[in-house]
């Protein structure tokens, strides 16, 4: 969040939510730590904290890109990027 204790906050409220809502547990977690630092009126440790997630969403997007009907790109929902 580029040193914004309060934009880090907001994002990664908004994030935990998404990540709840698949499920993305640990995600989730991270998520929740990232915003509670950012409350906290601080951003050390959370570059750390963003590669880790980045981990997470790697290790997870295959299993997420096999759900066609979820995907709106691939349910047709989303225009493709070219």
């Amino acid at each position: 969040a580029k040193g914004n204790a309060a934009l880090l906050e907001r994002e990664a409220h908004s994030f935990l939510g998404s990540c709840g809502n698949i499920g993305a547990s640990r995600m989730a977690e991270i998520c929740a730590r990232l915003e509670v630092l950012g409350r906290s009126g601080s951003t050390e440790g959370a570059v750390e904290l963003a590669r880790t997630l980045e981990d997470e969403l790697a290790e997870l997007r295959p299993q997420l890109e096999a759900l066609p009907g979820r995907h709106p790109k691939r349910a047709g929902v989303l225009p493709s990027r070219s």
